[in-house]
């Protein structure tokens, strides 16, 4: 019975044991679910400082082509219709940091044929400025349409994930109002002397173009073996062979380039040395001077052409022309031709030369019709009205201090052209320090409504440039009032403004 009872006993003792061990793991397991809950608690609260810190939005994009604004940047496009777009793709860059790329994303057309396109940007930064560059393009792939426009988003406006933003994107054609861009030849590699008769000296030419050009080379003297004319890809570097005259001398290497279709060509003349001796020759790299664009700006009776180079200094300039310009000459930069009227047509040509006697060359054609408008400056004999009083033909914002000139005859120019204009209107109003206005005068005078007597639609350029592409500037649109990226050469409003006393 002893021995019983004690067996019973320790089994008693087994079943507390087990009792407890069971109890110890439930409230082990108990604390540690407490732990990761308060770890994920914790988690949580960092994650949603973080989200504090660097807080993000997301919207909807929509691009609708049917609405009458944006149909009239369409009206004489020779580049397409919106029929001809096959996709929109949709970039977004921080715009004052070396325009880092946030997002980018490809836009669905809501139905086929509809115009209409869509689009989710998620992960937008907040209160930064942003870049929204569109782009449209055709089944070629090629860039046929684009708008580029600035907006942030602050903590008041911020769009909940899936909404749609206010962005209006107005798709303007690329050629509209945009004058081709004449190829450039850069550099050319070339051997310092050749040996008379020799045959199939090797020359290099880079020439710099968006895309394929028409070529035509020329000596003096010797020969060249290779095709003579043709059509070259700026992507790959132009290689041809030369072959020397029996006579030593200075022989010249001329080349023409040119866009297909295009009658403007530039050009450049290179030297090449042939030598009787034998001896080692050296290959040489020529950075001659380049032409990189012609500005016209033409005023009630005259024309004047500003030839943009590289390097900007230390080069000489001969004028020449045909045609109506036949008569023309001289060795300044701008060149100023008297009683120009509209329907006059021919050639103008420039010549540039620098210290060590390399030549570039530009031809532009002038077409009766080409420069239909006026830049009207008032007459300088007038009397200005008193220096305390408003004078006429201009708005004074007494808030911002600044006197506008009245737009009841708005003007549109390209950029380069609304800069010169600007700059050179002498003695409206009794003063002579007109200039173009910031962005930020612009925007001012824009909010308030009442300064300019019209608001084109089409916008009104400031005066700064867009520092990561010196091609373009900023402008503004009334109807938006987004600030905006254009070419300079697109022609937009322009608004001259000074510090009043």
């Amino acid at each position: 019975m002893e021995t019983g009872r004690f067996i019973c006993g320790q089994n008693n003792f087994y079943k507390f044991n087990i009792f407890r061990a069971l109890f110890l793991i439930l409230l082990l397991g108990l604390f540690i679910s407490g732990c990761e809950e308060e770890k994920k608690q914790v988690n949580s609260t960092v994650a949603a400082e973080a989200s504090t810190e660097n807080p993000t939005t997301s919207i909807i994009i929509v691009i609708d082509l049917n609405t009458e604004e944006q149909n009239s940047n369409f009206v004489g496009s020779v580049v397409g219709t919106i029929s001809d777009i096959s996709w929109i793709s949709i970039t977004v860059r921080v715009s004052d940091s070396a325009q880092t790329v946030v997002t980018e994303i490809l836009l669905k057309e809501t139905i086929a044929g509809s115009g209409i396109w869509e689009g989710e940007l998620a992960g937008l930064p907040i209160s930064t400025d942003l870049e929204f560059e569109a782009n449209a393009f055709n089944a070629e792939g090629k860039i046929i349409f684009t708008d580029t426009l600035i907006k942030s988003f602050d903590s008041a406006s911020t769009q909940s994930f899936g909404s749609q933003s206010d962005i209006i994107f107005e798709m303007e054609s690329v050629d509209n109002g945009i004058e081709t861009v004449n190829p450039v030849i850069s550099s050319i590699v070339i051997a310092e002397e050749v040996e008379i008769n020799s045959v199939d000296n090797p020359i290099t030419i880079k020439i710099v173009f968006e895309t394929e050009v028409e070529y035509q080379l020329e000596v003096n003297n010797g020969a060249i073996s290779t095709p003579l004319t043709g059509s070259h890809d700026p992507g790959s570097e132009l290689n041809i062979k030369y072959n020397a005259p029996s006579e030593a001398g200075v022989d010249k290497l001329n080349i023409w380039v040119n866009a297909p279709g295009s009658s403007d060509k530039a050009g450049s003349v290179f030297p090449i040395n042939v030598v009787s001796s034998l001896r080692p020759v050296e290959v040489g790299v020529l950075f001659g001077p380049a032409i990189t664009g012609m500005q016209l700006l033409r005023g009630v009776d005259y024309l004047m052409v500003t030839v943009s180079t590289e390097p900007v200094t230390g080069l000489s300039y001969k004028w020449s022309g045909t045609g109506d310009f036949s008569n023309i000459s001289g060795n300044d930069n701008p060149l100023i031709i008297e009683s120009f009227n509209n329907s006059q047509f021919g050639e103008i040509n420039v010549e540039v030369m620098d210290s060590n006697g390399l030549k570039a060359e530009l031809t532009k054609t002038i077409g009766s019709g080409d420069f239909p408008y006026l830049m009207e400056f008032p007459d300088p004999t007038e009397s200005p009205d008193p220096v305390n009083d408003i004078p006429e033909g201009t708005v004074l914002d007494q808030e911002s201090n600044l006197l506008w000139m009245s737009t009841e005859k708005t003007k549109k120019m390209r950029w380069l052209e609304s800069i010169a204009y600007c700059g050179e209107i002498l003695n409206h109003g009794g003063h002579s320090d007109w200039r173009l206005p910031t962005l930020t005068e612009l925007e001012d005078a824009y909010i308030k409504n009442d300064i300019f007597s019209t608001y084109p639609r089409s916008g009104s350029w400031a005066s700064l440039e867009y520092k990561f592409n010196k091609r373009k500037a900023w402008f503004l649109r009334r109807n938006s009032k987004f600030k905006r990226i254009g070419n300079k050469k697109r022609r937009h409003a322009v608004h001259c403004v000074r510090n009043w006393e």
